[in-house]
């Protein structure tokens, strides 16, 4: 809990811990790496409009406390007990690149009144150019593995 202590020249921050640990007696139990434990249970963000558990081209397994379950967590560290999966890419790990459209059919198309770059220039404007980008109109989702 965090709060200020009235003083005589301004005002001072405290921070008080309370533990409820007495309260409840029994710390969770730990899962072990992946497996799930009486006290945890799997889970996994996932888009609302997808049927796998695929976000971002990736699956990410998380341990998390059971809401019923009367126990307190205390030093337990989760954040090492998580299992990734990696899927194939699909049309929603992209986006249109810039000046590009989402068409009817899905696919990205150059927006009305503009042409394609010429890669072709890119050499004698600037000459020590090592490597270039050209778009082809799509480009990933930051996030997608």
């Amino acid at each position: 809990m965090f709060g200020r202590l009235p003083l005589t020249r301004g005002k001072k921050a405290v921070t008080i811990q309370i533990y409820f640990s007495r309260l409840i007696g029994k710390q969770c139990s730990i899962p072990h790496s992946y497996f799930r434990s009486q006290d945890f249970e799997h889970w996994s963000p996932k888009h609302p409009f997808q049927d796998k558990n695929c976000l971002f081209s990736h699956e990410v397994i998380y341990n998390r406390k059971i809401p019923e379950k009367d126990c307190y967590m205390g030093n337990l560290d989760l954040s090492v007990f998580k299992y990734a999966h990696n899927f194939a890419c699909t049309r929603q790990d992209y986006e249109c690149d810039f000046n590009y459209f989402r068409a009817g059919d899905g696919s990205c198309q150059l927006v009305n009144g503009l042409s394609p770059s010429d890669n072709s220039l890119i050499c004698s404007e600037k000459p020590g150019t090592i490597e270039y980008w050209v778009s082809i109109g799509y480009r990933g989702v930051p996030l997608s593995t």
